[in-house]
C-alpha cells in the first residue's frame, strides 16, 4: 500500500498500491466496497474533498484521476 485517505464522514477510506488500483473500504466492518482502476502506474497519492463526494488519485504515470 502506498497512499490511503479517509473520508471526512468516517464512513469509509480507500488505499492506492503499487497494483495501480485504488480501492475503496467499508471503515467500520473492513469490507471491500469497489476496485477503482485507470492509472497505469503505481498509485502515490490520494486525497478525499471535504466539501463534495470526490476522490482525487496521483501516480507515477503523471496523471491525476477524478473519482
Amino acid at each position: 500500500m502506498r497512499a490511503v485517505a479517509v473520508d471526512i464522514s468516517n464512513e469509509w477510506f480507500v488505499t492506492g498500491a503499487a497494483d495501480r488500483c485504488i480501492k475503496v473500504w467499508d471503515l467500520a466492518s473492513g469490507e471491500l466496497k469497489i476496485t477503482l482502476t485507470g492509472h497505469i502506474s503505481t498509485v502515490r497519492g490520494l486525497a478525499v474533498s471535504p466539501k463534495h463526494t470526490y476522490l482525487f488519485s496521483c501516480a507515477e504515470d503523471k496523471m491525476v484521476k477524478v473519482f
